[in-house]
């Protein structure tokens, strides 16, 4: 962080006399301080966020029957995003408590946790191909075998 230079000395003035808000007086107020000394919260998360769900809503509507596909896509929606906004506000706090000119953003925190619910909603077709995939599995076992005292 740079160092600001002290204010110029006033210019001298016709009247003996200073009122506030001659130009005497405004030149002696103290520096405001420059934009570049701010340290501002990251976008990095939400765009993350939106890259992953963007993702996970591709992987949902690509016709594939593989489930490994669909175990991907559950993992990045919910779980990516809930991390990232976790991630996002652990920063923030941290920044506030050691940071003298940090700018926390709550509109950040607050699109992290739509998109989580967002997130949530777009999870629902990668469950239900894991389901498929598992009943697929267990009926099968079911139908070669016969054998129901396992599953009672």
């Amino acid at each position: 962080m740079s160092t600001l230079p002290p204010p110029l000395p006033p210019r001298p003035s016709q009247s003996p006399m200073q009122v506030p808000g001659s130009s005497a007086f405004a030149q002696q107020r103290a520096p405001k301080f420059f934009e570049g000394d701010l340290v501002k919260a990251t976008p990095l998360f939400i765009i993350l966020a939106i890259v992953v769900t963007v993702i996970s809503l591709i992987l949902a509507i690509l016709p594939t029957s593989n489930v490994l596909i669909a175990i991907i896509g559950y993992l990045l929606t919910p779980f990516t995003v809930m991390v990232l906004m976790g991630w996002d506000t652990v920063s923030q706090r941290k920044k506030t408590s050691t940071e003298a000119w940090f700018v926390p953003n709550p509109s950040y925190s607050k699109l992290l946790r739509i998109l989580a619910g967002v997130s949530i909603l777009f999870s629902y077709p990668h469950i239900s191909a894991i389901a498929r995939f598992v009943s697929a599995k267990l009926a099968e076992n079911i139908w070669l075998t016969s054998n129901f005292s396992w599953f009672f």
